[in-house]
């Protein structure tokens, strides 16, 4: 379909933590992501193009399961890690957090180890950390988990009760993909108002 190569690829699709398929999280959030990425890798290697890889700004929070993300990037056994969070309890949404969150970090993670080898053949790698965005995602979200989003504060929407829109991230993506972002490779760039400055203020890498 694209014999002369591909400019840029976004992989931005994902299921959040509520959904209730544990199993799903880790197949379409990780694998998802990275089969295509690296399906299409001459592609964009063929154009000199970019690859952004949307992953999140809870993975500087420690809510997640660390073991799950360190059997993603190293094992990397789809069947394997689906089996295992099987037997975990979907129902309880702060285990679906966790591995929502496991497998954002394992995304940042892959973006970090591959892109100096992509940028050896001409191909730029980042990630996108979103924080909270308007989109079906979160609207679908009730009760508990909906006053748990709004109670995360997001400093530049300081006292309002609204998330970002979906439209000033397309701008980093836009950005991202552009000739002036050819020195950006291996980056995960917060886009969370400042969400994760506010709760790691100390930490500067």
């Amino acid at each position: 379909m694209c014999p002369d190569g591909l400019d840029g690829l976004i992989c931005n699709a994902g299921v959040s933590g509520a959904s209730g398929n544990l199993p799903l999280i880790i197949s379409l959030n990780y694998f998802g992501s990275v089969r295509l990425a690296r399906g299409v890798e001459g592609l964009l290697e063929k154009k000199k193009g970019c690859c952004i890889i949307t992953s999140s700004n809870t993975i500087s929070q420690g809510a997640g399961r660390r073991d799950i993300a360190d059997l993603l990037n190293n094992i990397g056994d789809e069947k394997m890690i689906c089996e295992i969070v099987k037997k975990l309890d979907a129902k309880d949404v702060y285990v679906g957090n966790s591995i929502y969150v496991a497998t954002k970090y394992a995304l940042a993670r892959w973006v970090r180890r591959v892109s100096s080898s992509w940028a050896a053949r001409g191909v730029r790698v980042n990630a996108v950390a979103p924080g909270n965005i308007q989109t079906p995602m979160t609207k679908a979200l009730q009760g508990s988990a909906r006053e748990a989003l709004n109670a995360l504060p997001i400093p530049t929407m300081y006292g309002k009760e609204s998330l970002m829109p979906p439209e000033q991230i397309a701008g980093v993506f836009a950005f991202l993909t552009s000739p002036e972002a050819m020195g950006v490779n291996g980056n995960v760039m917060f886009f969370d108002g400042g969400t994760d400055a506010l709760l790691n203020s100390e930490k500067v890498y």
